[in-house]
């Protein structure tokens, strides 16, 4: 359905926790971390506080009997710490025999023995024991020993990673993601295994968090420019929203004159009228109102029907083309199973409708359903007429091209442009096939022929400009984007997002000018999901964290694929991690993350 992009996501290369400096990231981070237990810290911390209550599933351990019966006189402090070292380290060569359950006792005689229940010592202690009961499959109790060890030393990155580890095996994803963030944050990013933990984490989250949004319908439409675009690539509506000799009616002549004849109208007549209305609110990209007006038309055609009044054929046409745009409408915001009714109903009134055809026929391409996808594109192929033809090959060609199908795309598109060259949308695609296909100066040489034909079409420009930029040519795409701006009288705002992405590689990470192009993004097109995607992650870019994920829920609203979901979920849900870090230890996370936002000036991100 939507016009594929040549460069998706030119900033963030997928739902990485540092997604934005991945601009900069430099050589390979730390080879990954094995399951281990600790050596103690080179001195005693200062307290902390009191001593966690030890977990409930560890039983208290009686203290083994050293040489004699008689009773031990109290231990000095230091005696008490020798002890307890003692424990420990025969806990760690236990625990390197895979003898889990001693060494538990082990680690618990030594918390048990420490005469400072806050030195920073107990916390290894309880993360060691942590690390028996996670190879016990104790889950549960691991994270409340990583409690405990955190409590003694909130930046103990061993027992966050710990912790982070457990809680992801009893599937508490938001709570492993927190701990695998702030190990990050303090370790400078330069774990490896942590990294791709989180990176595992996001993903999973982003999955089901899309799984769940995409099965509720949103009741929002689009951007006005990607409508426009999807309309313009069938003929049937070029033909609808183009006036013939003269003057096309306005909204507001079409609404008075519906208005006017409202009372005295018969129903098929008040329903045609609505009809014009829905038109002429579609010329002038009113699009909400638009589909409104399309809805009550279904509404009158049904009255008129029930009326009797009007000859069977001219009610149905008007009918079967009111459910049809309806479903197009649902369709574009993503209602996909009341666009499906829609267009069901559209072709039980007229079942050669190709126009209807493949526009199911995307829809069960966007389910994944190929079989009735190429069952409705070949039933197209047969019903189209004349430059309908063309529909057929400009759409099929689309999927053939995003199932990676690159040679039946090319020749599907190019039959297509030789029967109709006047579709703007099947231009683009060849150019981005052939490009996909590894022929580089034909896709340049299609998008130098597109401009030729449509030279006052910003998305021409704008699509010529991310191939140009995938090609490593920043200056000539950069050319193109401002031809975009110009020709698409500053209201195309994929134009902005792409040259503010041009730059950042350009320059070597995100810059005022580019913050300034993504924000103006956003201000001529307030449904860009482009750019607010782009914004949020220009406000993470620059540790403004509540903005980011606002902007990230505002994008959500307007998403449609599962796969954009997920992507943009995912990078809300890494941001809003960082923002409850910041909010819960300030004092720990404020210094973390203004450091590592120096090592990135240092590195040239």
């Amino acid at each position: 359905m939507r016009a594929p992009l040549v460069a998706a996501g030119l900033v963030a290369g997928g739902v990485g926790l540092y997604v934005l400096l991945r601009w900069r990231r430099a050589a390979a981070a730390a080879a990954a971390g094995k399951e281990g237990v600790d050596a103690p810290p080179a001195h005693a911390g200062r307290p902390r506080g009191g001593l966690p209550e030890p977990p409930s599933s560890i039983a208290p351990i009686a203290e083994e009997e050293e040489e004699g019966d008689g009773a031990r006189a109290p231990l000095t402090p230091a005696e008490a710490w020798e002890e307890a070292m003692r424990a420990k380290e025969r806990g760690n060569k236990r625990f390197t025999g895979r003898q889990y359950e001693q060494a538990l006792r082990d680690y618990s005689r030594a918390i048990s023995t420490a005469p400072d229940s806050a030195d920073e010592r107990v916390s290894v202690f309880y993360c060691n024991r942590a690390a028996c009961l996670s190879m016990l499959d104790d889950f549960a109790g691991c994270v409340r020993d990583c409690d405990a060890a955190l409590a003694i030393n909130p930046k103990y990155v061993k027992a966050l990673n710990r912790r982070g580890s457990a809680l992801e095996k009893l599937d508490n994803l938001d709570g492993a993601l927190l701990d695998y963030t702030a190990s990050c944050l303090l370790s400078c990013f330069e774990q490896q295994a942590t990294i791709q933990a989180a990176d595992r984490v996001l993903k999973v989250i982003g999955q089901r968090k899309a799984e769940e949004r995409s099965r509720t319908a949103t009741k929002r439409l689009p951007s006005p420019n990607f409508i426009r675009t999807f309309m313009d690539s069938f003929v049937s509506h070029r033909r609808l929203l183009t006036p013939v000799g003269g003057q096309a009616q306005t909204a507001a002549q079409a609404g008075a004159r519906r208005a006017a004849c409202a009372r005295e109208a018969e129903p098929a007549k008040h329903a045609a009228l609505l009809e014009e209305e829905a038109i002429a609110l579609m010329s002038e990209q009113r699009f909400d109102e638009a589909l409104a007006a399309w809805e009550a038309a279904i509404g009158a055609w049904a009255e008129a029907a029930a009326a009797g009044r009007h000859g069977a054929r001219p009610g149905a046409r008007g009918a079967q083309r009111a459910h049809n745009m309806v479903g197009t409408f649902y369709h574009v915001r993503g209602s996909l199973d009341e666009a499906l009714a829609q267009y069901e109903q559209a072709l039980a009134l007229d079942e050669s409708d190709a126009n209807a055809l493949i526009k199911r026929a995307s829809l069960h391409f966007e389910r994944e359903a190929m079989a009735p996808c190429l069952a409705d594109f070949d039933a197209a192929h047969k019903a189209a007429r004349g430059r309908e033809q063309a529909d057929v090959c400009c759409h099929r060609g689309q999927v053939f091209m995003l199932r990676g199908q690159l040679h039946e795309a090319i020749a599907e598109l190019e039959r297509g442009l030789a029967i109709d060259s006047s579709v703007m949308l099947t231009h683009i695609q060849l150019a981005m096939s052939l490009y996909r296909l590894e022929r580089r100066d034909d896709a340049l040489r299609a998008f130098v022929e597109a401009e030729r034909l449509f030279p006052d079409c910003a998305d021409v420009y704008n699509f010529h400009g991310e191939l140009l930029v995938e090609c490593g040519q920043m200056a000539e795409a950069l050319v193109k984007f401002d031809t975009a701006i110009r020709v698409g009288g500053d209201r195309l705002a994929a134009a902005y997002v792409n040259k503010a992405n041009a730059l950042a590689i350009s320059r070597g990470g995100p810059d005022d000018e580019v913050l300034r192009l993504i924000e103006k993004a956003a201000l001529v097109d307030p449904l860009s999901e482009a750019a607010l995607v782009h914004l949020a992650q220009m406000k993470w870019h620059r540790s403004e964290l509540a903005e980011a994920v606002a902007l990230y829920d505002r994008a959500i609203e307007l998403l449609r694929t599962k796969e954009e979901l997920s992507e943009a979920y995912g990078m809300r849900e890494a941001a809003d991690a960082h923002l409850k870090l910041l909010k819960a230890q300030p004092l720990i996370y404020e210094p973390a993350m203004a450091l590592n936002r120096a090592r990135n000036v240092q590195r040239g991100a």
